[in-house]
C-alpha cells in the first residue's frame, strides 16, 4: 500500500495500474479492496473517469459484502471525486452524505471532517449554494476543533478558501497563499487538490490585477499538472491561460492556441462537458478577434456537445453560451437580438456569482460599449476636422 501511495505522489499512475491490475482476484479480500482503490484513483487522475467509476463501484460492493465500513467510506469518496469531475454534482453529494453517515457510525472523525469539507465545497463551487456550503464548513470546523485536530482544521481552511473564491472573495485565497500554503501538513492533500489550488492562486492574482505573478503561477501550475500527469488539470489551466491571455492581454492568437490545446486534451479523454467549455471560449476569442465565421462554427458544435453530456447545464454554463451568442449577434449587426440575449444571461447568472463569468461579461461589455464609443469619437473627430478644413468667414 505504501508503494502505491508513493507512486501516486510521484505521478506514476500507469505504473500503479500495471502493478495492481494483475493482482485482482488472486489475493485475499482486504488486498483486493486496496488494489481496487488504487486502480480507481489512478484511472481518475489519468482522466479515464468511467473506468475509475467502475473500480470504485466494485470496491464499494466488496466492502459492503464483507462489512468493511472504513473502505466503504473510501470508495464513496472516490465515487464522489469521479462524479465531481464529470459534473454529476447531485451524485457526488449523495455519495458524500452516505460517507458522512457511515463515518459518524464508526466515530471516524477524520473521515467526517473531510467529507463535510468536500460537501461544502461542492455546494458552493458547483451549485452556488452559499448558505448550505457555509453550514457544512461550520460543522467540519466544529468537529475538528472539538477533537483538537490541527491538521484537519488546516484541511477545512484549504477547502473553505476554494469555496469563498467562487463567490468572488479573493483575499482569503491570497492570504492562504501567503501564510498557510508553505506550512500545509505533508500528505493532507493529494496531487489533484494541490494542482487545483496552484491554479486558483494564479487566477486569484490575475483577477486582482497582479498579472505578472498570476501568469507565472498559472504556468507553474501547468508544469506541476504535467509532471504528475493529471490531464483534466492541464486542460483547465490551459483554458485559464487562454481566457486571461485573450481578455486581459488581447493576444488572441496565443489565447486561441492555449484553448485549442485544452480542447485537444478534453476530446482525447472524452471530457464532453469540458470540450464544450473550450469551444464556447474559442467562439468568444474568435468573436473578439473579429473572425465571426469561426466563432459561429464553434458555437454551433457546443449545443450538441452539451446535449450529449450526462449532466444538467449549470447556470454558469448557460450564461457562458448566452454571452458568446450575444457577442456574435452584436458583432454581426444583430444588436437588438444581442441585447435581448445578454439580458437573459444576466437574469440566469449575475456576473458577481462566478469568477469566469466576470471575465466573460467584462469582455462582452467592452464589446457592447467600447466599440460604439470609439465610433462616436471617430465621427466627432471627423466632424471637427471638416470644420477646421473649411475657410473662415
Amino acid at each position: 500500500r505504501s508503494l502505491a501511495t508513493q507512486l501516486e505522489i510521484w505521478g506514476h499512475y500507469r505504473l500503479n495500474i500495471e502493478l495492481h491490475q494483475p493482482l485482482l482476484n488472486r489475493l485475499d479480500q482486504e488486498t483486493e479492496l486496496a488494489c481496487l482503490e488504487t486502480l480507481g484513483r489512478a484511472h481518475r487522475y489519468l482522466g479515464e473517469t468511467q473506468i475509475a467509476e467502475d473500480y470504485h463501484n466494485r470496491q464499494l460492493h466488496l466492502a459492503r459484502q464483507i462489512g468493511n465500513q472504513a473502505t466503504q467510506i473510501s470508495a464513496l469518496n472516490g465515487l464522489s471525486n469521479v462524479f465531481y469531475d464529470v459534473y454529476q454534482f447531485r451524485a457526488a453529494i449523495y455519495a458524500l452524505k452516505e460517507a458522512i453517515t457511515i463515518a459518524a457510525k464508526i466515530s471516524d472523525i477524520e473521515a467526517q471532517v473531510k467529507a463535510l469539507a468536500e460537501l461544502g465545497r461542492i455546494y458552493g463551487c458547483s451549485l452556488a449554494n452559499f448558505r448550505q456550503g457555509k453550514h457544512c464548513f461550520e460543522q467540519a470546523l466544529s468537529l475538528a476543533e472539538k477533537h483538537q485536530c490541527s491538521d484537519l482544521k488546516e484541511y477545512v481552511l484549504f477547502c473553505q478558501v476554494r469555496f469563498l473564491f467562487w463567490f468572488g472573495q479573493y483575499e482569503p485565497i491570497l492570504e492562504f497563499y501567503s501564510h498557510h500554503w508553505e506550512n500545509l501538513p505533508a500528505g493532507i492533500i493529494d496531487n489533484y487538490d494541490e494542482g487545483f489550488m496552484r491554479r486558483l492562486f494564479g487566477v486569484a492574482h490575475l483577477i486582482t490585477h497582479k498579472c505578472d505573478i498570476g501568469m507565472e503561477l498559472l504556468h507553474q501550475a501547468l508544469d506541476f499538472a504535467r509532471t504528475v500527469e493529471i490531464t483534466i488539470l492541464q486542460a483547465m489551466i490551459l483554458e485559464d491561460l487562454g481566457i486571461f491571455t485573450g481578455h486581459y492581454q488581447h493576444n488572441y492568437p496565443q489565447a486561441i492556441h492555449y484553448v485549442k490545446q485544452a480542447l485537444r486534451l478534453a476530446d482525447r479523454h472524452n471530457y464532453s462537458f469540458y470540450s464544450a467549455h473550450c469551444r464556447v471560449n474559442l467562439a468568444l476569442l474568435y468573436a473578439e478577434q473579429g473572425d465571426l465565421k469561426q466563432a459561429e462554427h464553434y458555437l454551433k458544435t457546443t449545443d450538441t456537445l452539451f446535449q450529449d453530456s450526462a449532466y444538467e447545464l449549470q447556470p454558469f454554463e448557460k450564461t457562458l453560451i448566452l454571452a458568446c451568442k450575444a457577442k456574435c449577434q452584436w458583432l454581426s449587426g444583430a444588436k437588438i437580438q444581442g441585447l435581448i440575449t445578454i439580458t437573459y444571461g444576466l437574469i440566469i447568472q449575475p456576473p458577481w456569482r462566478s469568477t469566469n463569468g466576470r471575465v466573460i461579461w467584462r469582455g462582452l461589455m467592452n464589446t457592447l460599449l467600447t466599440q460604439p464609443l470609439k465610433k462616436f469619437k471617430a465621427r466627432w473627430d471627423n466632424l471637427f476636422q471638416r470644420e477646421e478644413s473649411q475657410p473662415s468667414g
